[in-house]
């Protein structure tokens, strides 16, 4: 997984801290109707109000003195065992004692007088602090009771799959997660790329093939960067049902996506379009390997040319001839031949004239793999620069060869070009 920050850890005001930590020192009078005050004994409040002051002065180590100096005198009740945790909590955070400000604002958190207002910003703040110990279990634990106890900010929420993932809980973290995801989407609004990568992190951790796949999906989406649609296309052999007469299909839109990144792909593709007529497509792919360093260098260099060779003279014989290839496909009693020929005119002629072409095909009938020619009409409408023409198209595949498949990543791609 790509490393993502620990989270800062938020400093809140002395206000919100220690809004009810003032002690008071005497109890009130009280009407008939009303509790007692609650009260902190004299002993213990002067050095508690000394600390506070020496806090608000910002020094915050003479104020956790203080503090011990409290807590000495002994048999402390519970209301001054409250105002001390809260002001150590404090103070121990600005002194940077993180372990002793967890303690305290623990202490915090299980009285009873610490107002329910006031729990979602020490919860907030507890979970930080435990994240920065790396204490990530209890801070999953702390950030679950933040949502149970009401606290609304996304952005504490969002450290949730975080700590799960953090404490090796990777499943819980996606599952958090996911939804996290999905509300940001149905919003409108662009999930981040660090949630988005910790999902498919979070997935793959689990195990969770099928996770990892929707999750990339989403990724290429939102962030269509070519080493994400390497990581998604290579899992598209593995989805069920897929043909391997779609391999070729599959390295087009890996071309398309930048995702084409290495030697054996460049060649791979090459030799199933030499092996399907395609000369002039073979060629484009070994010269583009070349241009892009994959090709034409090391020790297969000379295998490289050998094959470039190859494609180029026939490449040169599949134009010539292209013009009566097409003539004869015209003359055929189904539309078959002539999404052949439209399949090889996207390379060896023109795009939007191939498109022609298989379109043609199409309409009259009889094509063997009508959804697999509809995926080469797709293409030829991309590289003519048509893309609502493509998209239109792919609406159409339904085969579950893995041709429908092929088809929504190409929507994916396009839809995701068509918002850059």
């Amino acid at each position: 997984m790509t490393a993502f920050a620990l989270p800062a850890l938020r400093q809140i005001s002395l206000a919100v801290l220690m809004a009810t930590a003032s002690p008071v020192l005497w109890a009130q009078a009280a009407s008939p109707a009303s509790s007692p005050a609650p009260t902190a004994r004299a002993e213990v409040g002067k050095p508690l109000q000394l600390a506070q002051d020496l806090l608000k002065s910002g020094k915050a180590v003479e104020a956790l003195a203080e503090l011990r100096v409290a807590e000495q005198v002994g048999s402390l009740n519970d209301y001054e065992r409250y105002l001390i945790a809260r002001t150590r909590a404090v103070a121990a955070l600005k002194a940077n004692e993180l372990p002793v400000a967890v303690a305290a604002f623990e202490v915090a958190l299980a009285s009873p007088l610490t107002p329910a207002a006031d729990r979602p910003s020490l919860l907030d703040t507890l979970a930080r602090a435990q994240l920065q110990l790396r204490q990530y279990a209890p801070a999953a634990a702390t950030l679950r009771r933040y949502v149970q106890e009401g606290g609304q900010d996304a952005a504490v929420r969002a450290l949730l799959p975080q700590a799960l993932y953090l404490s090796g809980d990777a499943g819980a973290a996606a599952k958090e997660l996911l939804p996290m995801v999905q509300a940001e989407e149905a919003a409108g609004r662009k999930p981040s790329e660090t949630s988005l990568r910790l999902l498919v992190s979070a997935y793959a951790k689990a195990k969770d093939e099928p996770g990892v796949y929707a999750a990339l999906q989403r990724q290429a989406q939102h962030y269509p960067k070519p080493e994400v649609w390497a990581q998604l296309l290579s899992r598209v052999p593995d989805q069920p049902g897929f043909s391997q007469s779609l391999t070729l299909d599959l390295l087009r839109l890996k071309q398309a996506t930048g995702a084409l990144r290495d030697e054996a792909e460049d060649i791979e593709l090459a030799i199933l379009a030499m092996e399907g007529g395609l000369f002039t497509e073979a060629l484009l792919a070994l010269d583009a390997g070349t241009q892009a360093g994959r090709l034409g260098t090391g020790p297969n260099a000379g295998e490289h040319q050998k094959l470039r060779d190859k494609a180029a003279k026939a490449s040169a014989k599949e134009k010539a001839q292209l013009a009566s290839d097409r003539a004869a496909a015209q003359a055929a009693k189904d539309g078959h031949a002539l999404t052949l020929v439209g399949t090889a005119a996207v390379s060896a002629g023109n795009p939007a004239d191939a498109a022609k072409a298989l379109a043609d095909g199409l309409a009259r009938g009889g094509v063997k793999k009508p959804d697999e020619a509809r995926l080469h009409l797709a293409w030829a409408w991309v590289k003519a620069g048509h893309s609502a023409e493509a998209v239109k198209v792919l609406d159409t595949i339904k085969s579950e060869d893995g041709s429908a498949e092929l088809a929504r990543l190409w929507k994916t791609w396009l839809r995701a070009q068509a918002q850059k």
